[in-house]
């Protein structure tokens, strides 16, 4: 008789990982994607009209193939000619001069939870609701594992940040809670019947052994910070204070586009609306401009005002090339964690963008949204009721955690010598494994 399992499961804006929860051990599952990140999975999902759905690494490999295929209306199979009424289908982006392509990347799931208006998307005369969506990404977390234990595990605790992203204002009780509702949704729709809910900072010090004291643990990721503090006596822990915002590494890949980038792609020309310009600023965005009819008349547009620019727009907006272009920035802004200078380097068919970044310039552009942060991290010493001298210790997690100009915040306000770093893409799913064990098991 095999032996009942449990999944601690971390859903993040940008990457993913999941914990198997043995009786004896916990084990945060290598995924393999990435030699860099080996135990990530990019929280990105493939969309195909055959109908083919992945997530993680299968997704933009798949896209790289497929990113530039598109089927125009008249030649669709979802368009049926009728002799009343000239066409008949169910595609809501059917327009007889156009087309569409045959491929999508969706990312930044998770930001999406607290909008109420985004309830699905559509595509190829087909909706698809944002939890199906979700869920696609958890089921692939949830087939590594159940192929690395031979199990079909139906249990799982699943992180949530502090804050939602678009939960903070006078309706954030609402907000949060139809985030935490539709991500409990997604994950009995991918296959778990028992799920719970944990916050991720706290359980990014569940496995750790500290000094009588207060422990503050940050978790700063692609799309929230968040900050908990523990207080620790003889041993035992308690939560005294926690806070988070919506700021992450997303933001700070927005800022970066619009600082150095946008002006490179000519949207800086008169005539190109802020909308358009808000949505190609990041992939989540661009997801929209795909949809919106008025995206084309606008490349078009561009495209004869300055044909280079107009021509590497449209290879990212219908070329296929979107992602390549957005990991171009991220990657520029991670190099910067270990140098002063980088570049963001675009290569298409359509023609190649090279853009220098500093480090300083990097501070400049992060500088508002770590303001931010450390009012987040003020408010929750004063929850606490305590002052930064008064911490023992500082744990530091997540992807954007490893900006140079956060460390040197931390180091500052709280002392080099307490500041310490763990895992980025693991420290959280582990904890949540532990919590997944002393829940079941």
């Amino acid at each position: 008789m095999s032996t009942q399992l449990a999944y601690g499961i971390d859903f993040g804006t940008t990457n993913s990982s999941i914990a198997i929860a043995h009786p004896e051990r916990i084990e945060v599952l290598q995924i393999g994607e990435d030699r860099a990140m080996p135990f990530s999975l990019s929280s990105i999902l493939y969309l195909h009209r055959d109908g083919l759905r992945l997530a993680g690494a299968d997704a933009t490999d798949q896209f790289t193939i497929t990113g530039n295929q598109s089927t125009k209306c008249r030649n669709c199979a979802l368009v049926t000619r009728t002799r009343k009424f000239g066409y008949e289908t169910d595609c809501k982006q059917y327009d007889r001069r156009g087309g569409c392509l045959d491929s999508r990347l969706m990312s930044d799931l998770k930001s999406e939870l607290t909008d109420q208006s985004f309830k699905k998307t559509h595509s190829w005369a087909k909706d698809y609701e944002l939890e199906d969506l979700v869920s696609f990404v958890l089921r692939q977390l949830k087939s590594y594992a159940d192929r690395h234990t031979g199990q079909n595990v139906n249990r799982a605790v699943i992180g949530h940040p502090i804050a939602f992203v678009g939960a903070e204002g006078d309706q954030f009780d609402e907000r949060q809670g139809l985030a935490e509702n539709r991500l409990l949704d997604a994950a009995r729709r991918a296959g778990f019947k028992e799920v719970e809910l944990y916050p991720e900072p706290v359980a990014a010090v569940l496995d750790e052994v500290v000094h009588d004291g207060y422990l503050v643990a940050v978790d700063f990721g692609g799309g929230t910070f968040d900050i908990a503090v523990t207080s620790i006596s003889a041993g035992e822990g308690e939560v005294v204070s926690m806070d988070g915002a919506a700021v992450g590494g997303s933001l700070f890949d927005r800022r970066i586009f619009d600082e150095k980038v946008a002006s490179q792609l000519g949207l800086h020309l008169q005539g190109v609306p802020n909308w358009f310009r808000r949505g190609l600023s990041s992939l989540e965005g661009y997801k929209h401009l795909l949809t919106d009819q008025r995206t084309f008349p606008i490349l078009n547009e561009l495209q004869r005002a300055d044909h280079r620019a107009g021509s590497l727009v449209r290879s990212i907006v219908t070329g296929g090339q979107a992602y390549s272009f957005y990991k171009a920035i991220e990657r520029a802004k991670i190099e910067l964690s270990r140098s002063e200078l980088s570049y963001i380097d675009f290569r298409s068919p359509q023609g190649d963008l090279s853009v220098e970044l500093s480090r300083a310039e990097l501070d400049r552009i992060v500088a508002p949204c770590l303001q931010i942060v450390e009012e987040q991290i003020m408010k929750a010493l004063d929850k606490a009721r305590i002052g930064p001298e008064q911490v023992t210790a500082v744990l530091r997690t997540g992807g954007s955690s490893r900006l140079g100009a956060f460390v040197e915040m931390l180091e500052l306000f709280f002392g080099a010598e307490k500041v310490q770093e763990r895992e980025a893409f693991t420290t959280v799913a582990y904890g949540l494994g532990v919590v997944a064990q002393e829940t079941w098991l």
